[in-house]
């Protein structure tokens, strides 16, 4: 901890690097799909978390950690919610593109894998 203050600061700043990587590597596969509904789809399939077993070295348990001290700590709380904005700032995009209709096929309305609409 030599170079952060805090347990906090420096599971913050993991959880950054970590996340800032993964969400990077997400948007360029999704963005890969052929529509932006199927981007979505991948997107969201990024974004549920992994098995532990799976993937030892997993963003997921700095998550876990961090949902844990945001309810006690401000700092951590404010950090969790900007890097959560990220996401949400992502599925944002990709939805809103997955509502327009293609220019050249006919539209059709987007449904959720569970048949329900938006």
């Amino acid at each position: 901890m030599y170079y952060f203050a805090t347990l906090e600061e420096m599971l913050i700043e993991a959880l950054r690097f970590a996340n800032d990587r993964f969400l990077d590597q997400a948007l360029r596969e999704a963005e890969g799909r052929p529509t932006a509904r199927s981007q979505l789809l991948r997107l969201i399939e990024f974004g549920m978390p992994s098995d532990p077993a799976e993937e030892p070295h997993s963003q997921w348990l700095l998550w876990l950690d961090v949902w844990a001290r945001s309810p006690r700590n401000p700092t951590v709380d404010i950090y969790r919610r900007e890097l959560e904005g990220h996401w949400m700032a992502a599925y944002a995009r990709m939805s809103s593109a997955a509502r327009r209709p293609a220019s050249s096929a006919r539209a059709t309305p987007m449904t959720s894998p569970f048949g329900c609409r938006p």
